[in-house]
């Protein structure tokens, strides 16, 4: 499993939504330009023009991208829950738009996936390494920066850019303490919690196998070891979860067999239990 943590949304509704719409509406103005038709003047109606820089990107290549970006940091949203990083998502675009206030030319929501990846790059950590020509090491988040790199490139993309780097250091720095407000919680799907227990058979292959005959049963699997925790895991963990125990966050990396993504939506989804 690489930094990205699990596949698909779960626990992720926040950014489900957000590749629905940008996506979506990104793919329509790459189809919609090269139109003439009638519905092709919704591109210049003023109210398109004054959201367009939030929920699409102007061209189908940069759409590509950053969507592909907003899915890859999900794990930004199962590290903090919906609620808080929706909070932050709000005050991230709010804050950039203010920005971009003296910008001309600006569209598409550059400033709200470097504000993403502002959290990706400090809070995310390395799950796996590797080493390409030359000994040069790169690690799992490689795909992440490149994709960014490629983004920031894009035609009038470095200012807003730029603004939501600023505006996701803000949200890091917890200035005048931001970081305590959230989102309700009703606006949610509750949480569902990490589990490695394996499924049940049914009625028809428990019968099945009572039938087989007794000498072609497999010998009993060995136990399994329990998995090595890491001191470096332990404390980067621990960074992330402060309220939560040592003993508690070790706990979660034994459960998640030291993988540190599922042990933190194992702390997600537990009080924390000061020791």
């Amino acid at each position: 499993m690489d930094s990205s943590g699990p596949s698909g949304f779960r626990n992720a509704p926040v950014t489900k939504f957000l590749v629905q719409i940008i996506g979506g509406c990104s793919l329509a103005v790459s189809l919609l330009q090269s139109r003439s038709s009638p519905i092709a003047n919704i591109l210049r109606n003023p109210v398109w023009r004054a959201v367009s820089p939030v929920i699409a990107f102007p061209a189908l290549g940069p759409g590509v991208v950053g969507t592909f970006l907003i899915y890859r940091m999900r794990v930004v949203e199962r590290l903090y829950g919906s609620p808080k990083y929706a909070a932050f998502l709000f005050f991230s675009m709010v804050t950039s738009l203010v920005f971009q206030v003296g910008f001309k030319g600006y569209n598409g929501p550059y400033a709200l996936v470097f504000a993403m990846l502002y959290h990706y790059h400090h809070i995310v950590p390395v799950t796996s390494q590797f080493s390409v020509a030359s000994g040069v090491v790169l690690n799992d988040k490689m795909y992440v920066y490149m994709a960014a790199l490629q983004l920031l490139f894009s035609p009038t993309s470095v200012a807003p850019s730029l603004c939501g780097f600023i505006a996701g250091m803000m949200y890091h720095m917890d200035l005048a303490g931001i970081q305590r407000y959230r989102f309700p919680q009703w606006l949610f799907p509750r949480r569902r919690p990490v589990s490695d227990t394996p499924s049940v058979p049914g009625p028809s292959s428990s019968r099945r196998q009572r039938q087989q005959p007794r000498q072609h049963r497999p010998a009993p699997s060995p136990p399994r070891q329990q998995p090595t925790v890491t001191e470096e895991n332990v404390n980067a963990i621990a960074s992330m979860f402060p309220d939560h125990s040592r003993d508690a966050v070790t706990s979660a990396l034994v459960s998640a067999h030291n993988d540190m993504n599922r042990a933190a939506e194992i702390l997600l989804t537990t009080a924390p239990q000061q020791s």
